[in-house]
């Protein structure tokens, strides 16, 4: 049973505490919530392979790569503070599938 998704914003919560806490208490027992963000640990190299298979050209590149360097990932968090974040709440260890620029966060009731 899914319940609840949140995908590329969770960065922008005041109280992700409270967030992730919300969504247990909307959950039904045996439910799951899927977090999908940026991860701020992504590496410049990551970054640039994902801006070049963009299609962009070269102003639109430099561009976005910046915002991605500067702006989306100074908020995003890392799988180990995300799991910090979880445990304070009433989740169990949460699953994190993360691959080059971004990650899954699994959460079961």
């Amino acid at each position: 049973q899914f319940g609840s998704y949140i995908s590329e914003m969770f960065e922008n919560f005041t109280e992700p505490v409270q967030a992730i806490r919300e969504i247990h208490r909307v959950l039904k027992p045996g439910g799951k919530a899927l977090i999908s963000d940026l991860r701020r640990d992504a590496s410049s190299e990551d970054i640039r392979t994902l801006v070049d298979g963009m299609g962009l050209n070269p102003v639109n590149k430099l561009m976005t790569a910046a915002t991605f360097k500067f702006v989306l990932l100074r908020n995003a968090y890392t799988g180990t503070e995300i799991e910090h974040l979880v445990a304070e709440t009433g989740f169990a260890t949460p699953e994190i599938r993360e691959d080059n620029v971004s990650m899954e966060i699994w959460l079961r009731k």
